[in-house]
């Protein structure tokens, strides 16, 4: 019961937030990392749904479930692939 209080109290904080301060200003600190890389919005709200906030957080899973996020299309992709690269990051192998 109390987690899921807390869960409740997380929750309505995020949403009193996103209220008082606009839901644009809310995404943007979101996904601002996808944003700067020129990613279509699809594809930055696909990552942000599954709580992908970050290249680094791209290790957690397989380039097969990046792949299969709805709105991550091919563009979107190779622009992720390309940072990944440079900055020496795998995608979990299986």
């Amino acid at each position: 019961m109390i987690r899921t209080l807390k869960k409740f109290e997380t929750n309505l904080a995020e949403i009193t937030y996103m209220i008082e301060c606009g839901w644009e200003v809310f995404e943007e600190e979101v996904d601002g990392v996808w944003r700067k890389l020129g990613l279509a919005a699809p594809a930055r709200r696909a990552l942000v749904n599954a709580k992908l906030l970050k290249l680094g957080d791209l290790k957690k899973i397989s380039e097969k479930d990046f792949l299969a996020l709805h709105g991550m299309g091919p563009s979107a992709a190779k622009i992720i692939k390309v940072e990944m690269r440079k900055k020496k990051l795998t995608f979990k192998k299986i």
